[in-house]
């Protein structure tokens, strides 16, 4: 049998060992040949082959190949991918849940939510999606291409969304659940009673400590914004302690020095102190919807003639309301343009025949992403009457913001959350006189002095996250410092080279100590610590 197992083909310029040590899992490929060649009910000698396809953010993907070519796909999770059990178990039971009612997905031969199995491993065997990988060829698709693409995703998040949920969480099979975890029933399309609604798969709710503390599953839209603002309530109480911000070119707004928990802890006290007010009135958009957690080219299989034949990464699916689930895809968003945000017609400018071959690329660039972002409302306008709801209600962007800056585990950084909660507080009158609550006083404030502050500390991040975004993409970085492996000793040689100079530029012993330990391409404690 052909083995094939390379190494990984990205190595990080920082924290490498780090990375190598959350992926390191030893596994059985004899006991994976045994459940793959079983699933499909062949004899395991049918194998012939074993290839790593792909090592993605959580799992790491092999292609099985059987004496007659059939491909059967096999992933199996890193050690550090959380929740352990529940990530595999929910992602099988939306996929077949999500099946039964239309929507492309992969089958399901086989999987394990233990590793006590003879691959050592929890795993999960299923059929390798036809046509071609979307993103092989996405910044050269066609506008008619693109647009058929984006109309497809819109038709299935209208699949999605149209299905009644009765809790917020993550779907399961009841059989994987312990008789003591708190559920939902729900019926498929065929009557079947085997799903369940149970906890939340989504990776925040497991980080850390969180996977050990014990959270109520939420059957009401404003019990869902309070329950994140409960839990890392709950966290920091027990667990935060004074920290440096996670990246390093972030710490000089700091002054260098650990960030201590208490103004978080008052953040989220704020928050849930909103909380009450903070879902809309409208009944059709606070609804319990399945969205994908991941919409990106990356994840779609198309053919030939651009039919949409499979969605894969279903890992970390949860189930919240519509108006927490809305939104524009990251790909296919472009936020902060005027035009996007004012629908218009998206066109080239009038003066682009004259304009030089580099201006002339920006331009259709800029294009194209106007147009993602006019044909995705477009259709969802078409087709997604509640999901359009949820965009287009007030303070809409608001709302999911706040909700996911209180989700984020804390990392030294509030400031995002703080100001947002100054714009409620300053929007208090139009969020709350739709819910009856015209006249009740805003149940937080900020002195003056303090909004100021936020909107600075907000600006210098943004500034900051940018110029490290730039200095990334230069090198071909991804956000976790990951390059293409043969790049790999040239980049490492020109971020220390790049350091060098830094010191020798640097005129005071502040500077020196800064950079010495506080560079962002250097290996550092992701606690915080040091």
């Amino acid at each position: 049998m052909d083995v094939a197992l390379d190494l990984s083909s990205t190595f990080h310029s920082y924290n490498e060992k780090l990375r190598q040590a959350e992926r390191y899992l030893p596994f059985s490929v004899k006991g994976l040949k045994a459940v793959t060649a079983r699933a499909i009910n062949r004899r395991e000698d049918d194998v012939v082959s074993i290839r790593k396809l792909a090592e993605g953010g959580h799992n790491r993907t092999f292609t099985l190949t059987m004496q007659d070519g059939l491909e059967v796909i096999a992933r199996i999770p890193y050690p550090k991918t959380v929740p352990k059990k529940y990530a595999i178990a929910s992602e099988v039971a939306t996929m077949d849940f999500i099946r039964l009612h239309g929507v492309s997905v992969p089958r399901v031969y086989d999987y394990s939510i233990t590793a006590h199995n003879c691959v050592g491993a929890e795993y999960m065997i299923m059929e390798k999606v036809g046509g071609k990988l979307l993103w092989e060829f996405w910044d050269i698709l066609t506008p008619q291409g693109r647009d058929r693409i984006i109309e497809q995703i819109v038709k299935m998040e209208a699949t999605l969304f149209s299905i009644h949920l009765p809790a917020s969480g993550s779907i399961y099979y009841k059989k994987d659940l312990d008789d003591h975890v708190k559920t939902a029933e729900i019926l498929s399309p065929n009557g079947s009673p085997d799903f369940c609604v149970g906890p939340s798969a989504a990776a925040s709710w497991w980080y850390q400590e969180r996977a050990e503390m014990t959270f109520d599953r939420d059957t009401d839209s404003r019990e869902t914004l309070k329950a994140i603002g409960k839990r890392e309530l709950a966290w920091a109480n027990q667990y935060a302690r004074p920290r440096y911000p996670a990246d390093g070119i972030l710490r000089e707004m700091f002054d260098y020095k650990k960030i201590p928990p208490d103004d978080h802890i008052h953040t989220l006290e704020k928050y849930l102190q909103l909380s009450d007010w903070l879902a809309p009135e409208e009944a059709n958009i606070n609804r319990f919807v399945l969205q994908h957690p991941d919409l990106q080219p990356g994840n779609l299989f198309v053919s030939d003639s651009m039919d949409l034949l499979g969605i894969i990464d279903w890992q970390h699916s949860s189930i919240l309301p519509i108006f927490l689930h809305c939104g524009i895809p990251h790909h296919f968003q472009n936020y902060g343009d005027r035009d996007s945000m004012e629908l218009n017609m998206p066109k080239l400018p009038d003066n682009f025949s004259k304009l030089s071959s580099e201006d002339q690329e920006t331009a259709n660039e800029v294009l194209r992403r106007r147009e993602l972002h006019f044909l995705y409302i477009a259709h969802t306008k078409a087709s997604n009457k509640d999901h359009m709801d949820a965009l287009g209600a007030p303070y809409s962007l608001l709302r999911k913001r706040l909700y996911h800056y209180a989700a984020v585990p804390w990392d030294g950084n509030s400031v995002y959350l703080k100001v947002d909660l100054t714009r409620v507080s300053r929007l208090w009158e139009g969020i709350t006189a739709p819910q009856g609550g015209s006249g009740v006083e805003c149940p937080i404030s900020f002195r003056p002095s303090e909004i100021d502050e936020c909107f600075r500390l907000q600006s210098e991040l943004l500034d900051a996250e940018e110029d490290f975004q730039k200095m990334r993409e230069s090198l071909s970085m991804d956000g976790e410092g990951g390059v293409a492996t043969e790049y790999y000793d040239a980049i490492k040689a020109h971020v220390q080279k790049a350091k060098a100079d830094c010191l020798m530029l640097a005129e005071t012993d502040l500077e020196k100590k800064a950079i010495l330990y506080h560079y962002p391409f250097d290996d550092h404690d992701e606690s915080g610590n040091t």
